[in-house]
């Protein structure tokens, strides 16, 4: 190797270092190697035991607090891919898609159940939310659509794992979450927030709650926090006497959250959009996530540690509370007041890193992205955005390692930062 090459390779590896020390400072949320599937739930049982369900119907099962996974359930012989899950202990699981799938002995068998629909002409039920209350109880519920006559959502109930459904309840419109505190007492949301204290056998009327799709945190607690698709967040602090509709300054859909308190909380959802809030609401920051996938479930073990998970391949970790350790945060989320290009993460990278710059006037915006020659390599924006915050996923697959420049041009603004791709 001639000594101007030998240099070359050693200003590389310096600069991989450096940039290195400036990452592994910054932790955040982190990627980890998975199959590439549709994961649509995370959940633990212990600080220790932890369990990854995909669309097909397959389970992954950690043992050392979601260091490593495994496969626990494979090919379960199921037909249909599944949409929501539900675990209560390593024996009774249950999976939903067009049908119910429970099993109370760890996957051997599998209790196979359909809910037809209740419509006097045609029609057909789509099932939207789930809770196992013991290993022979559960609730499924959605919304029953009938063909010309009336949309309804549908509450049901089985006494005996599984094999027979009853309806519990029909009424009001879609269904999108309920959550049971024992066999007794049962919450759920639709266009109202509804409480049952014996069982199913009977609802009560709390409050009206204009949620979308919404995914509810703790409702037997003073604070009840909801997902909204249209990507609000909804919130009662009277144990759901009254809700109001709080801004998150973000737009996208959110599918999902978890509150390890009554305070802090973690809100996911379409484009790999992260909130968190530690004040119940009050203000949200946005965490990166280097994700554009849509994110399905998310668990945290406690305040630290936590999972997310999401399409094509997407399960997230972090030890930080999603946080990133060295870096000046602001939990209010407010348009910028200036332009800001932000340093990629992670970096070094391979094959992913996520770009975050800023907009204070809306216009036309570039972010390319430059080898070292300076040769256009990938253009990540290159139109009209209004004012906000944004972020591009950069993928390197098909470059070699080495260093690369991104820039970012907007009105008179124009910023370079380094990268580093490592195979």
């Amino acid at each position: 190797m001639k000594a101007s090459e030998i240099v070359k390779e050693l200003i590389l590896v310096l600069l991989i270092l450096i940039v290195a020390g400036e990452s592994f400072a910054q932790s955040g949320w982190v990627r980890l190697n998975m199959p590439l599937k549709n994961y649509i739930h995370v959940t633990f049982l212990n600080p220790n035991t932890g369990f990854i369900v995909t669309q097909d119907n397959i389970i992954y099962k950690t043992s050392n607090s979601g260091s490593t996974w495994s496969v626990f359930l494979s090919n379960p012989g199921l037909t249909l891919p599944s949409k929501r899950a539900d675990i209560l202990n390593e024996q009774n699981i249950l999976l939903m898609g067009g049908s119910m799938y429970f099993t109370t002995d760890g996957g051997a068998n599998w209790i196979s159940s359909y809910i037809p629909t209740g419509c006097s002409g045609s029609g057909f039920t789509i099932l939207q939310c789930i809770d196992i209350v013991s290993p022979s109880t559960a609730f499924v519920g959605g919304t029953d659509v009938c063909v010309n006559e009336s949309v309804d959502g549908i509450v049901y109930k089985t006494t005996n794992a599984g094999l027979n459904w009853f309806q519990s309840f029909r009424g009001d419109f879609e269904h999108y979450d309920l959550k049971a505190k024992d066999s007794l007492n049962i919450a759920k949301s639709s266009g109202a927030f509804m409480r049952s204290s014996d069982g199913g056998v009977s609802w009560n009327y709390v409050s009206n709650m204009h949620a979308f799709g919404g995914i509810m945190s703790d409702p037997f607690r003073d604070t009840i926090m909801v997902s909204d698709t249209r990507g609000l967040v909804i919130r009662s602090t009277n144990r759901g006497n009254e809700f109001i509709e709080l801004q998150t300054g973000n737009t996208k859909p959110l599918r999902n959250l978890f509150f390890i308190d009554r305070k802090r909380g973690h809100f996911i959802g379409d484009s790999g959009v992260i909130l968190f809030t530690s004040n119940a609401g009050e203000t949200f920051s946005v965490q990166q996530s280097n994700t554009m996938q849509k994110l399905n479930s998310v668990y945290f073990i406690n305040k630290d540690t936590g999972f997310a998970v999401g399409d094509s391949g997407v399960v997230l970790r972090t030890y930080t509370g999603g946080i990133l350790t060295g870096v000046e945060s602001n939990n209010a989320v407010t348009n910028p007041t200036e332009f800001a290009l932000l340093q990629n993460f992670p970096n070094p990278f391979n094959p992913t890193t996520a770009i975050r710059f800023d907009v204070s006037i809306s216009g036309n915006v570039s972010l390319k992205v430059y080898d070292v020659l300076g040769r256009e390599v990938a253009v990540l924006a290159n139109e009209y955005l209004r004012a906000g915050s944004y972020e591009r996923v950069f993928e390197s697959s098909d470059l070699s390692s080495g260093v690369y420049f991104y820039t970012l041009r907007a009105d008179e603004f124009e910023k370079t930062l380094r990268m580093v791709v490592v195979r």
